[in-house]
């Protein structure tokens, strides 16, 4: 009888389990942010995204941040908040950022899945995981730009409500 090794149970447990996966696409997703922010620096593409910082902020004011005509009401009030608790983090890029990091995880879980699901080696799954993150994602979570931030954002949703169905 064949013995399995401890590193193959383990990565077996991670790949077979939803709880697994999902871990596992956080941490995939942490280094692949991670890689990206070694690569290159983050900018925004557009001076609209750096205008939208500026208002929200308060800088051009010099007092109260007012609200932004580009992005949802919602949006710019929880974004404000956050500035009226500390001016000086940068919390507009930020939130580009983790919504870009959120979004990279729920995709790299999708994939992940749907490779568990057609019996892709664990391996060669993440090898499409990473693939698809420096094809697609690494662009736009380099040059920052709130439409293309949102369109992933609500994609990685949508690839959440479709995995179920292959």
């Amino acid at each position: 009888m064949k013995k399995r090794s401890k590193d193959n149970h383990f990565l077996e447990n991670v790949y077979n389990t939803n709880v697994g996966r999902w871990c596992w696409s956080i941490l995939m997703s942490i280094v692949l942010f991670l890689i990206t922010s070694i690569l290159c620096n983050r900018v925004f593409y557009t001076n609209d995204d750096e205008n939208v910082m500026y208002t929200l902020a308060g800088y051009y004011t010099g007092g109260e941040p007012y609200d932004h005509h580009f992005i949802n009401v919602i949006l710019s009030k929880v974004i404000r908040l956050f500035y009226d608790i500390n001016g000086s983090i940068p919390w507009y890029p930020l939130m580009h950022i983790f919504v870009l990091w959120l979004s990279t995880v729920v995709l790299y879980a999708c994939t992940i899945e749907v490779c568990n699901k057609k019996n892709v080696n664990f391996i060669i799954a993440n090898i499409i995981g990473i693939v698809g993150y420096f094809g697609i994602i690494f662009y736009v979570s380099t040059l920052l730009q709130f439409t293309t931030l949102f369109v992933k954002f609500f994609n990685s949703f949508f690839c959440t409500t479709h995995t179920n169905r292959t």
